[in-house]
């Protein structure tokens, strides 16, 4: 069987050869911090009010008065794990982002690394970080200092090797 000569301007490959990324709107990452903290405060409160069973069924009294510091630091914990577990573990995709439709990817368009997901996720603490988003992008300081963006998942076109 010979082989069929195959017009280059007129083939269209059955996946895209490169990365077409749109970034995530202002809107759609607001959206995304409202759903992702009231996600990430139901979350420690579960996670909170588990412990809080198992330990007292043991006998303590951690959660008294006494020991706000460990109700805090167990809070603040449980808060970044949130971050970090959604964002690796999904593939970049928090509660909030998967309604939204968006997704984190690093900036040659790939999954975000480890490291980076904890950058992000401690990046989030400097203070004023929520303002970074006034600009005229969409990207706040936790997209880029650790080399990561938000993406619009409807608007770009991915490789078939990350999707």
């Amino acid at each position: 069987m010979e082989p069929q000569n195959i017009d280059q301007e007129s083939y269209v490959a059955p996946y895209p050869l490169t990365d077409t990324l749109v970034p995530a709107s202002g809107g759609k990452r607001f959206a995304n911090f409202v759903i992702d903290y009231i996600a990430a405060l139901v979350f420690v409160m579960i996670i909170s009010a588990s412990i809080g069973v198992f330990v007292s069924l043991l006998g303590f009294d951690v959660f008294e008065e006494e020991y706000p510091l460990v109700e805090n630091l167990l809070g603040f914990f449980w808060y970044f794990g949130y971050y970090i577990f959604f964002e690796y573990a999904l593939n970049g995709r928090t509660i909030g982002k998967m309604i939204t439709r968006t997704r984190v990817l690093d900036e040659k368009g790939g999954k975000p690394g480890f490291g980076q997901v904890v950058g992000r996720t401690f990046a989030r603490m400097i203070p004023f970080e929520a303002f970074s988003f006034l600009g005229d992008s969409s990207i706040g300081w936790h997209d880029s200092l650790p080399g990561t963006l938000v993406i619009d998942e409807k608007k770009s076109v991915l490789r078939s090797d990350w999707v």
